[in-house]
């Protein structure tokens, strides 16, 4: 059968309200995104933020098949993921402000906060660590002959790292169920 779409352009099997919900979320992201930006410019707030304004549908686009007990590890500038696996807007930015009602409780920003109930694996302060986290999780899945699945967001700057050799390369012997997902940050 031949191929009848023109170059560049795409096809999509999603129903519309999928591709409504997807436009949503991306939408809802830069929302909030530019709402962080726009507060960190007018008052202090814990951290600095890291935005993911012109990335916010690769965590969207990757979160959104997950089921519920599926496990992301996302990056520091991965408050699209949040938003997908169902923190809600107020309850993030409470995170972003340190607040003890933020999924961290007050402990972490939303750079290193996560949340079990809702499957996402708290990050670290050190870039690359999240590597060995999602293998582990990946290891533990396979162990438990369960179909869940680990995504582990990171940025092209953790690529150099060794824990992004060996965490891949265990992934790989092991053919455990995690997905790598480098964002280019540019």
């Amino acid at each position: 059968m031949e191929n009848k779409e023109s170059p560049g352009t795409s096809r999509t099997d999603l129903p519309a309200s999928d591709l409504l919900a997807l436009y949503r979320l991306i939408a809802l992201t830069r929302e909030f995104e530019m709402r962080v930006a726009k507060i960190a410019t007018q008052q202090s707030i814990v951290e600095t933020p890291h935005l993911c304004v012109g990335e916010e549908a690769i965590g969207v686009g990757a979160c959104y098949g997950l089921r519920r007990d599926d496990f992301v590890l996302p990056t520091l500038r991965g408050r699209s993921v949040f938003l997908t696996k169902g923190i809600s807007p107020a309850h993030l930015m409470a995170g972003v402000f340190g607040k003890a009602t933020g999924p961290a409780r007050g402990k972490w920003t939303s750079h290193h906060m996560g949340d079990l109930d809702k499957g996402i694996l708290a990050g670290s302060l050190i870039i690359g660590s999240q590597f060995p986290t999602a293998v582990g999780a990946a290891m533990t899945f396979k162990l438990k002959k369960t179909d869940q699945v680990c995504l582990c967001f990171f940025g092209d700057g953790a690529s150099n790292r060794g824990d992004f050799h060996e965490g891949l390369n265990m992934a790989a012997v092991l053919n455990l169920p995690v997905v790598f997902i480098c964002e280019n940050n540019g």
